[in-house]
């Protein structure tokens, strides 16, 4: 006597569908699947359960979506239609075709701006999408330009710092010291030679005071 075999899911699925497409009988479905009597009847009886269970385990996530995509690109405009209007959102008489009624209110607006279409089909093709060769000169030539006239506007005349004879005269001897400090003897007589001409030239423009500029004035 042959070892009887306990049925897998996929076995009882298989069973089934034996069953109902080629209406094989108790006995033979026996004989094909090496199982007792009381596991096809099971299996025949359950048969909505098991299906239930074999979709559970069997069926991807993009299975579904795939399965809803397919149903969605079956159904049919007049189906929808349909449904507003059982709904209530459509009145009978008044469903044209959308589209139809979209490019009428289109044309209509055409009309009433005294507007050409196709030259509003054509409105963007001189529209540029990247920078050519001749704008982008003419972006860094704009640049330059702006950039010189912020530098003009920058450029502030320096403050004159040296305004008398005294003060000269105070600078060339600083000068005189940095000279030493650095052991640079020509730029020392150099120096020099400036202090002595500020010196007499001093000399030369100052005025002569008399003994009533020693007096406060009463």
């Amino acid at each position: 006597m042959s070892k009887k075999t306990t049925l897998t899911l996929s076995d009882k699925i298989k069973l089934v569908e034996l069953k109902q497409h080629e209406n094989l009988s108790v006995k033979e479905l026996m004989v094909k699947f090496k199982c007792g009597k009381t596991q096809v009847y099971e299996a025949i009886k359950n048969k909505d359960k098991l299906m239930e269970q074999w979709l559970a385990t069997s069926i991807t996530v993009l299975d579904a979506v795939n399965w809803i995509s397919l149903s969605c690109n079956s159904l049919k405009n007049e189906c929808v239609q349909n449904c507003f209007r059982k709904a209530g959102f459509l009145i009978d008489g008044s469903d044209v075709n959308p589209n139809e009624n979209a490019l009428t209110e289109i044309q209509d607006i055409f009309a009433a701006l005294d507007f050409d279409q196709e030259q509003f089909l054509h409105i963007d093709d001189q529209l540029e999408t990247q920078q050519t060769h001749d704008s982008a000169i003419s972006m860094v030539e704009n640049e330059s330009e702006k950039d010189e006239d912020n530098d003009e506007n920058q450029y502030e005349e320096p403050e004159n710092m040296v305004k008398d004879y005294k003060t000269a005269i105070c600078y060339l001897e600083e000068l005189q010291k940095c000279s030493l400090t650095v052991s640079n003897s020509e730029l020392l007589d150099f120096i020099s030679r400036a202090k002595e001409c500020v010196e007499r030239d001093a000399l030369q423009n100052k005025k002569q005071k008399s003994i009533t500029d020693f007096f406060q004035k009463i």
